[in-house]
């Protein structure tokens, strides 16, 4: 689940920076969010408004991408068959549930095409993400101690706090 958690962070980097760049491509767990408020009733969204201000959207978006990990990490753990990792069936199930989830709430400007291009993308980056991450993982290798791999531990610590703050801010 690791494994799957993690490259659906790569992944979900991947079309959020895509979306950044090109307005023709919808990042799915915005447009979940957006749905949310949609069918929200008005009466509660005023509420959360109220309460939170401008974090209530945030709120909502930060637990769409928790959701989105938890998906990745799933269908990672799920996809295994005699005792090794499908990453390319489970990149696939990611993202047709991104898939889904850009169609929910699709953005005036966001394009089929464009969107789809990403999550093929997205797809493969997830899939090449997962079996990386899996083969280092995975108890077979001794573990590297060494300085390397905490310059790579405090690399990644540090593009993943760059990229949430990103997300937030």
């Amino acid at each position: 689940r690791i494994s799957g958690a993690l490259a659906s962070a790569v992944a979900l980097a991947l079309l959020w920076t895509l979306s950044g760049l090109s307005k023709t491509v919808s990042f799915p767990p915005t447009a979940i969010a957006s749905a949310v408020v949609r069918e929200t009733p008005g009466d509660v969204a005023t509420f959360f408004i109220e309460a939170l201000g401008h974090w209530a959207m945030r709120l909502i978006t930060l637990g769409a991408l928790a959701g989105a990990f938890l998906v990745g990490a799933e269908a990672f753990a799920r996809t295994f068959r005699d005792r090794r990792p499908m990453p390319l069936v489970a990149g696939i199930l990611v993202v047709a549930v991104a898939a889904l989830a850009a169609l929910i709430e699709p953005s005036a400007q966001a394009r089929v095409l464009p969107t789809a291009l990403a999550l093929v993308a997205a797809a493969s980056i997830y899939a090449l993400a997962a079996t990386g991450i899996y083969d280092q993982l995975s108890p077979r290798h001794a573990p590297d101690l060494g300085r390397r791999r905490v310059l790579r531990v405090g690399a990644g610590g540090a593009i993943g706090i760059a990229l949430g703050g990103g997300v937030l801010g």
